[in-house]
């Protein structure tokens, strides 16, 4: 659920960014004053045959000074349980919390973003919760890590690439204390305007998620790979946009196919 959470994050900056020069300025990648960027979205899958999920997502991007951004994002989840074994139907919490700072590098028609990022759970989950009927929409974990991304502008269309890390701090289970050594995402894709209004993106997403160390044990065989597969089609306004995904489990195939709706807005100078 969090690498869903991730990948779409990571398509939404690429699918609203504009181009450098040409027609296309109204959503300029390089900004040229202080803005705030506030989106709202609503994510569904279901996990298994009985177990629907709907996840809102609301989100605020501050640039200032044009080349440095802090962003804040704060889930929640609720689902549905028909099961004949489950106590509740309704399953319902929040997420983990997404703190992260970017500082821009600019170089002609290429950008570099890179910056730390943190994890911060708003929901205490450990792994005997669920067995009591507790649902948690994150991993209940501390965790910081960093990302590095890279763009290529050539008006309409944006290239990327990006890579992340994250590292799950201690934290206290019944019988042990685990640590999660590091979570990976390497991805890449690009964006395209149609017009001034109408776009889309793909983009593949390759997560490797080291095994939990389990006072001080780490088991190899428990080391997980997934790639998905993205596509965005949005629609840009002036102060506004609207962006239509779907994020596909290319490997395993078993997991969750996601959809969903992002509306954003902008405010700055001009705003007022």
């Amino acid at each position: 659920m969090k690498r869903v959470a991730c990948c779409a994050l990571l398509l939404g900056a690429v699918g609203v960014l504009g181009a450098q020069e040409g027609d296309y300025q109204h959503y300029d990648l390089v900004r040229e004053r202080s803005e705030l960027i506030v989106e709202a979205g609503v994510h569904t899958w279901a996990d298994y045959a009985n177990v629907y999920f709907a996840r809102g997502d609301v989100r605020g991007e501050y640039t200032f000074l044009t080349d440095h951004t802090v962003s804040v994002q704060i889930p929640y989840t609720f689902g549905w349980h028909n099961g004949p074994e489950s106590r509740s139907p309704a399953l319902y919490s929040f997420g983990d919390m997404a703190v992260s700072y970017e500082y821009l590098k600019q170089s002609g028609h290429i950008n570099i973003f890179l910056g730390p990022r943190f994890t911060l759970p708003l929901y205490e989950i450990n792994e005997y919760a669920a067995q009591e009927g507790v649902y948690a929409g994150g991993d209940g974990r501390y965790k910081v890590g960093f990302s590095v991304s890279e763009t290529v502008v050539r008006d309409p269309v944006v290239w990327n690439v990006g890579l992340s890390y994250d590292v799950g701090l201690p934290k206290q289970e019944r019988f042990y204390t685990s640590v999660a050594p590091g979570n990976i995402q390497i991805s890449a894709g690009f964006s395209d305007l149609l017009n001034e209004q109408f776009g889309f993106s793909f983009g593949l997403v390759q997560a490797i998620n080291m095994p939990l160390v389990k006072n001080g044990v780490w088991k190899k065989e428990e080391l997980s790979l997934s790639t998905m597969g993205n596509g965005e089609f949005f629609i840009l306004f002036e102060k506004d946009y609207v962006r239509f995904s779907v994020e596909i489990p290319l490997y395993p195939k078993s997991g969750a196919v996601v959809v969903g709706i992002t509306y954003g807005h902008r405010f700055n100078e001009s705003s007022h």
